[in-house]
């Protein structure tokens, strides 16, 4: 706690730095102090507005907030400014969910397996979405994909398993 006191004096010591301003930011959010985590964050941006991960905490917390228009700016924002950063491209793509826009949600989630191919998430929150459209075929290569890079992943395994059963019901389904 006392960290937490040191860094908030820093903070009004250095309103200027966007080093401790962006740390900060990171321990109201753990704090859930999220209003002074967006208002922190928002003063980085007014400093240094070209700063990726800022943007991805900012838009975690409008999401966080129901602020879906918001987050998707920010986290848009984020992807432009560092197109690696593959929280961006999971949290973007989660807040498509949310605003039921699957078909975008499957393309940022694509995006973000490109930006990292050997990140079993994107692959997974692909299938998730995929298979929510029940598109099982799609969906269980995404979750193989998943599993190709975390074969002991117990989720990416329960779903692998769903979505293979529901294929071969929806397959023999068609054969009859």
């Amino acid at each position: 706690m006392k960290r937490f006191f040191d860094l908030i004096k820093l903070a009004h010591d250095n309103p200027e730095s966007p080093e401790v301003l962006t740390r900060l930011t990171d321990w109201l959010i753990q704090a859930n102090r999220l209003k002074e985590a967006t208002e922190t964050a928002q003063t980085v941006l007014r400093i240094l507005p070209d700063q990726a991960e800022v943007h991805l905490m900012l838009g975690r917390l409008q999401r966080k907030n129901g602020q879906l228009d918001q987050a998707i700016a920010h986290l848009s924002d984020a992807i432009n400014f560092d197109p690696y950063l593959v929280e961006a491209y999971l949290e973007l793509g989660k807040t498509y969910q949310e605003r039921r826009n699957l078909e975008e949600a499957i393309n940022v989630f694509q995006k973000g397996a490109q930006a990292d191919a050997s990140d079993p998430r994107p692959y997974f929150f692909a299938g998730m979405a995929l298979k929510e459209c029940k598109d099982y075929s799609n969906a269980e290569i995404m979750f193989k994909q998943a599993k190709r890079y975390s074969p002991d992943d117990p989720n990416i395994i329960r779903q692998l398993g769903v979505v293979t059963a529901l294929n071969l019901i929806n397959n023999l389904k068609e054969v009859n």
